[in-house]
């Protein structure tokens, strides 16, 4: 296995497209990782707290006509009780182009970044 700073070194994003195909496009804009900042207390056996900032090589131009702008996160309150976050039976959301099937090898060039609302399930389910 490579060293996770190995890994890091190829890892590049693109901003700015809904199109995979797109990356090449005028307002795609390419950056480099250059450092993952994990959650301090993230826990790979639970996947509590499994979220990250990427540093990237240079700052990326937010604008309406480059595809990007800023977003608007939502305030929540996490149930420390039972260290289950959301409450069963929320609407989250997910935004990617990841695979759609457990099978799949690759992630297609002309696919669509997709979004999806479901309802969150309780840890037990």
């Amino acid at each position: 296995l490579r060293e996770p700073a190995a890994v890091i070194r190829d890892v590049f994003i693109v901003v700015g497209i809904d199109r995979l195909s797109e990356s090449t496009s005028s307002k795609a804009q390419t950056r480099r990782v250059v450092k993952v900042h994990s959650h301090p207390q993230y826990n790979k056996q639970t996947l509590a707290n499994d979220i990250a900032v990427l540093e990237l090589n240079q700052p990326l131009t937010l604008s309406m006509e480059r595809g990007t702008s800023r977003i608007c996160l939502p305030s929540v309150t996490p149930t420390y009780a039972i260290n289950a976050y959301p409450d069963a039976n929320t609407p989250v959301v997910a935004v990617g182009w990841g695979l759609l099937l457990g099978s799949a090898q690759f992630v297609p060039s002309t696919l669509n970044l997709q979004q999806v609302t479901v309802n969150s399930m309780a840890e037990d389910s």
